[in-house]
């Protein structure tokens, strides 16, 4: 899944999730993250970030970015502790993926 989803958001090519995949193969105690950070091909902040968030949750009430070619429209509002002042945005709001 990670790699897919690195090759998915442009960080990576088919063919450099190959041969990384290949090196899996052959070295089963290291992760493909890893793997991927030692040739260089995907910076390790990168790895992180892409295996710390996760767009399908498969929960019936979250959002699923399930294509990430989409958009998604979504409201904001904000509210402090004190009642006082509250902040919202009219209309939706537009979420794209970027690469």
């Amino acid at each position: 899944m990670l790699g897919e989803t690195l090759v998915e958001l442009g960080y990576l090519s088919g063919e450099q999730l190959q041969d990384a995949l290949a090196i899996e193969e052959r070295n089963r105690t290291l992760p493909l993250g890893q793997i991927l950070a030692d040739m260089g091909v995907v910076e390790p902040e990168v790895i992180h970030a892409v295996m710390a968030r996760k767009l399908v949750t498969g929960g019936k009430t979250d959002v699923q970015f399930d294509d990430l070619g989409a958009t998604y429209a979504f409201g904001l509002a904000a509210f402090d502790n004190a009642q006082v002042r509250h902040a919202f945005q009219t209309g939706a709001l537009k979420l794209q993926f970027g690469k």
